[in-house]
């Protein structure tokens, strides 16, 4: 990199600082073109210098995030680089591992900045991405889902709503399979039905599914 660009990885690193003190300041947008170009910079750097591309990753989805980039911009350009560096990073890890734990910590990180943009974005083809990263385990794989698994308390009426939406899109590269909402969507709402009886969702899925009651689910 020094011979071709004559920058080091020192100065690579003085970037990402500088990239940092910018969105500690609140100025997203210069943080974001700094840490686009640096990403730009360390292009074929991911094998030798993996721990800064993903620092410059992690800043740089955040930065897509708060300027509220559209979906394209968010999958292509972070999203999908930064799962392949991380489960890089941790390919090698133990089950039981310190390394494991983190792995899993990352992946939860991730998949709470992405409900984040996925239910704050004006555009509501963005609402579609967090089914697209449950849904797609080609392209995601399954970590996401198992994460989601896990507390599906939480995040099932966020997993049904993003489904819907998902299944709803007008362009067909944002749609999900026709029935992804029953598959994977619906049974994390049903294993909650009896988790929180005062919850009105929890109410409307049990008279729906298990007492069949449309009067009382209405």
């Amino acid at each position: 990199m020094k011979e071709e660009k004559n920058i080091t990885i020192a100065d690579c690193h003085k970037l990402q600082n500088y990239a940092k003190v910018l969105y500690e300041q609140g100025k997203y947008k210069d943080a974001e073109r700094l840490l686009y170009s640096l990403k730009e910079i360390l292009v074929n750097e991911s094998q030798q210098n993996s721990e800064l591309m993903l620092q410059v990753f992690w800043g740089l989805l955040a930065c897509e995030i708060l300027n509220g980039k559209g979906r394209d911009v968010v999958e292509h350009t972070s999203l999908k680089k930064m799962r392949e560096l991380i489960e890089r990073k941790y390919s090698n890890a133990d089950a039981n591992s310190f390394a494991s734990h983190d792995h899993t910590q990352s992946i939860a990180w991730m998949l709470h900045w992405l409900l984040i943009y996925s239910f704050t974005a004006k555009d509501l083809t963005n609402s579609g991405l967090f089914a697209t990263i449950l849904a797609d385990q080609n392209m995601y794989g399954s970590r996401f889902m198992h994460l989601v698994q896990m507390r599906s308390d939480v995040f099932s009426k966020y997993a049904i709503v993003s489904f819907l939406l998902a299944r709803g899109q007008p362009m067909s590269k944002y749609q999900i399979g026709k029935n992804s909402l029953e598959k994977i969507a619906l049974p994390l709402a049903l294993s909650n039905l009896h988790s929180n009886p005062d919850d009105p969702f929890c109410g409307f899925l049990k008279a729906l599914y298990e007492d069949y009651d449309l009067e009382k689910a209405a």
